[in-house]
């Protein structure tokens, strides 16, 4: 059992209704930098409890407060930069929203920093003000409905995975796509050492190809995610390309069905896997000896995330057959119900982590930490009454020594 965290930097110093009284919080540089802090305590903590590795997701323009963490490799490096053993990754980029061979240089650039500690994953995007102000042609956020726009931020995505994976493993890379067009037409290089010495130009200066540097080190691509896609067919694809898989589902019969079929896109490519092999879920926990005061502050964090931020897709994942139709309401309780949270005592998350082991078999479990929500001495007290309680309890695999 390999236990990350997943970070979900909110900004509020503790204070659940910090957003509230401040509707310009993500505005506050100073609120910034406590969470920074946080997010540091919080990773040598786990590094020397032996959690396996550190995670971010890619959100922009949250000027509520929620969810600042616009740029998960800068993040990496910070948290890499406080670390000695943890692994490092993103759940992920949203490629949508990067130009793919300045991703290719960052991603290179941050695995000469730390090695084989980096892991790369990869989101569509699915809210629309995070990815249409900086996506190629004013492509939508992933809705996961086949609609016109779920289907031009697939193809978006699929183009800049495939210039970001030829960037990084070819020495050169062209494309001539929908959405992409590299080189772009008649650039002109006009070069006397290229043209002598050098590749990717012809003889009149016109640029062809062009090579991203630096390379990855040793020219080893890192482990691969794909991260809390709703969607067949991104879990089948996530499959074939022999990656991890991330997932929010809380639904017994969604993750059967999605472990299935990713488990069986990845043995017909070449990726055999057991159930439950490179399958992750994350979860939000608070974990202390009182449950009810573990619960306590974990619902107050989740009311303002889930219920008053987040749009209301997300409440279709707790959606029941006897619901009405309609738009669901944010209920707590059904987070609770559903075993979505682990809030509670160290008995309580251990039984509710052995009961989704029976469940999923899978191999990680993402621990959302509520930073910028819940108080840090609270935040510190949780993962380390986690570590002491409830991680003994499991066969833990720890972050290796780098190599």
């Amino acid at each position: 059992m390999k236990f990350s965290l997943f970070g979900f930097p909110q900004l509020g110093s503790g204070d659940p209704d910090a957003y509230r009284r401040d509707p310009l919080l993500g505005n506050d540089p100073d609120q910034y930098a406590y969470m920074m802090e946080d997010l540091k305590v919080q990773a040598q903590l786990v590094e020397e409890a032996g959690f396996w590795g550190f995670y971010f997701a890619e959100h922009h323009f949250s000027v509520e407060g929620f969810e600042v963490s616009h740029n998960p490799l800068l993040l990496d490096i910070w948290i890499g930069m406080n670390t000695r053993r943890l692994k490092l990754g993103q759940l992920g980029l949203s490629l949508a929203c990067w130009n793919p061979l300045r991703l290719a240089e960052d991603i290179a650039t941050t695995a000469h920093m730390f090695g084989d500690r980096l892991e790369l994953g990869f989101v569509r995007g699915f809210q629309s003000r995070e990815v249409t102000p900086i996506a190629p042609r004013n492509v939508a956020g992933a809705s996961s409905d086949r609609s016109e726009g779920d289907e031009a931020n697939r193809r978006a995505f699929l183009e800049s995975y495939q210039i970001l994976m030829s960037a990084l493993r070819d020495d050169f890379v062209s494309f001539d796509g929908e959405f992409y067009k590299i080189p772009p037409k008649n650039l002109v290089w006009e070069n006397e050492l290229t043209l002598d010495h050098g590749r990717g130009v012809t003889p009149q200066g016109i640029v062809t190809e062009l090579a991203v540097v630096p390379k990855l080190p040793k020219r080893r691509m890192p482990v691969r995610w794909q991260a809390f896609s709703f969607s067949e067919s991104t879990v089948r694809w996530a499959g074939r390309e022999g990656m991890n898989l991330a997932l929010g589902l809380v639904d017994p019969e969604h993750q059967k069905f999605f472990q299935t079929i990713f488990r069986e896109e990845s043995t017909a490519a070449g990726h055999p896997r057991a159930y439950g092999e490179g399958i992750a879920y994350q979860r939000p926990f608070v974990c202390l000896p009182d449950g009810d005061e573990a619960r306590r502050y974990d619902e107050a964090a989740c009311e303002g995330l889930y219920g008053r931020y987040y749009p209301p897709l997300f409440r279709e994942v707790f959606r029941r057959p006897e619901d009405p139709p309609g738009p669901r309401p944010y209920r707590y309780q059904d987070l609770v119900d559903t075993g979505f949270t682990l809030a509670g005592s160290p008995d309580e998350v251990t039984r509710k982590i052995e009961q989704h082991l029976q469940r999923t078999q899978a191999e990680h479990l993402l621990l959302l930490t509520w930073t910028g929500r819940v108080p840090r001495d609270v935040q510190l007290r949780s993962l380390e009454t986690f570590a002491e309680k409830v991680m003994p309890r499991f066969d833990v695999e720890p972050a290796p020594e780098p190599s």
